[in-house]
C-alpha cells in the first residue's frame, strides 16, 4: 500500500494487507472508532505495534522493514507527513499520511486476520474518513472482494523498495474521495518521475566521480601528482 509509501511519504517501503482466508464472514466485523488520529496520540507500545506489522508481512511471505526504520519513519520525524493511524487496540492499526485531505495507509499493522479484515472493511465504508491505497496488483484481488472499495482503470509507476512496479489505485467509498481523487494520483506520478531524476543524477555522479578516479591514477603514472582533484 512501498509505495504505497518510502520513507518520505512517497511509500517506497512494504505495506502488508489480509490473506484471502480473512474474507469469510462479512457478518462478524467490529466497529471501529471512525477517524484517524496522528500516531503520537495513540497510546500504543511501539514494539507491539511493529510486532503487528512484521507478523502481517511474514504471513503474506514478504520481508517487513527493519523495526529501526520502522520507528525511524513513523515515531521519530523521518516521514515528510505527519504519521497518522486508523483503528484501534483490538483489531491493530493501518498506518499512513493524509494528502488533499485523504487519508492513505502505507502500512498495514493488524493485530490478526480478523483484525485486518475489520480495518479495511470500516475503512471501505467510513463516512468520515477518505482513503486512497497504492497497492500492487496480488493485493488489489484480495481488496476488490469488499465492496466499499473500488480501482481505477489504469496503473501508475512506482518506487517498490527501490524497484519499479506498477500500482493499482483503489479508494474507499466515502463521496469526498473521488472529488481528489485524480489530482492525487497525478501526484503520485510526479513523485515517481522526481524520484527517477533523483536516481539517475546519482547514477551519473557516480559515474563522474569514477572517471576523475581513474584521471588521477592515470596522470600519477605519468609523473603529474594531482591528489587535490580527488
Amino acid at each position: 500500500m512501498n509505495n504505497f509509501s518510502p520513507e518520505n511519504s512517497t511509500n517506497k517501503d512494504l505495506v502488508a494487507e489480509t490473506e484471502n482466508s480473512v474474507f469469510l464472514d462479512e457478518n462478524n466485523t467490529e466497529k471501529i472508532e471512525d477517524s484517524i488520529k496522528p500516531l503520537d496520540e495513540i497510546n500504543i507500545d511501539h514494539d507491539t505495534l511493529y510486532e503487528w506489522y512484521s507478523t502481517a508481512m511474514q504471513r503474506r511471505e514478504r520481508e517487513p522493514l527493519e523495526q529501526e526504520r520502522f520507528e525511524r519513519h513513523f515515531f521519530e520525524g523521518a516521514s515528510l507527513d505527519t504519521p497518522m493511524g486508523y483503528g484501534n487496540k483490538n483489531d491493530g492499526y493501518l498506518l499512513g499520511g493524509i494528502r488533499q485531505n485523504i487519508f492513505i495507509p502505507t502500512h498495514f499493522a493488524p493485530k490478526t486476520i480478523r483484525g485486518g479484515y475489520n480495518l479495511f472493511k470500516n475503512l471501505g465504508e467510513s463516512n468520515n474518513v477518505s482513503a486512497v491505497v497504492a497497492i500492487t496488483e496480488d493485493l488489489a484481488e484480495t481488496l476488490v472482494k469488499l465492496p466499499s472499495w473500488k480501482k481505477l482503470d489504469f496503473t501508475i509507476p512506482a518506487n517498490f523498495r527501490d524497484e519499479l512496479a506498477s500500482k493499482i489505485i483503489m479508494y474507499n467509498s466515502n463521496p469526498e474521495t473521488e472529488k481528489n481523487l485524480m489530482s492525487l494520483a497525478a501526484e503520485f506520478i510526479q513523485e515517481y518521475k522526481n524520484k527517477m531524476y533523483e536516481h539517475e543524477d546519482q547514477d551519473n555522479n557516480e559515474v563522474e566521480e569514477e572517471k576523475e578516479y581513474e584521471n588521477v591514477v592515470l596522470d600519477r603514472r605519468n609523473g603529474n601528482i594531482i591528489r587535490q582533484r580527488y
